[in-house]
């Protein structure tokens, strides 16, 4: 998974990434949950400047 593949995804498949990602313990997992969060951010900047 790169960054430039999670900006092809629909934002359900963000969502469910994201919540697929929650419990797995790997080095690079912290890195893949920062691109969802930058693409969800993108996408919406009105939900992240509260």
């Amino acid at each position: 998974m790169t960054p430039k593949i999670i900006k092809k995804l629909s934002t359900d498949q963000l969502l469910t990434l994201w919540e697929m990602t929650t419990d797995i313990d790997d080095k690079n997992i912290p890195d893949v949950r920062g691109w969802l969060m930058d693409e969800m951010e993108r996408r919406n900047p009105e939900s992240f400047n509260d």
